[in-house]
């Protein structure tokens, strides 16, 4: 089990079922706390996810992405956690909405033209969605230049396709 400095945090943008960012980080550093956010979670379905013994290192900031600034997850951790800094995140991890990245539809997808270009406003607000995760990350990474990144889809040939992402590369 890793260890962490007092006081050491996680995020979890698009939580999802829970297992991949937020899972890893309770069950791996020490006495993190994590910080999701996910607009279409609710408390109950993180708790249906998660083991009770996490519960109380878990909040949850039910919001569209999109909406979420780094000041605006600051300010709602804080209400939870008063010692909440970014320079104390240790972890962040992202996995944005599969549905319009990869072939979770059994392989055609109505979302994604030539070159990945979005056809539908799903797509359309998924990239967006993506995209403002990435600037969300980007200034976490500011504060926690040591903290661990991780951004994740299913197989996707699109994925890598969204801006954002290819400039990531």
């Amino acid at each position: 089990e890793a260890r962490s400095r007092e006081g050491a945090f996680a995020l979890d943008l698009f939580l999802g079922t829970g297992t991949s960012g937020c899972g890893y980080a309770l069950r791996r550093i020490h006495h993190v706390r994590v910080v999701c956010v996910d607009r279409d979670c609710s408390v109950e379905y993180m708790r249906r996810m998660l083991p009770r013994r996490f519960w109380a290192r878990v909040m949850l900031i039910k919001d569209d992405i999109r909406q979420v600034t780094a000041k605006a997850l600051c300010q709602r951790a804080r209400l939870v956690w008063p010692d909440f800094k970014l320079s104390k995140v240790r972890m962040v991890h992202a996995s944005p909405s599969c549905r319009t990245y990869s072939p979770a539809d059994r392989g055609f997808s109505k979302h994604r033209g030539a070159g990945g270009r979005p056809l539908t406003r799903r797509a359309r607000d998924d990239d967006d969605a993506t995209s403002h995760a990435v600037e969300l990350i980007e200034h976490v990474s500011r504060h926690a230049p040591g903290a661990l990144v991780t951004i994740e889809n299913p197989r996707s040939r699109w994925f890598k396709l969204v801006p954002c992402i290819a400039r990531l590369i």
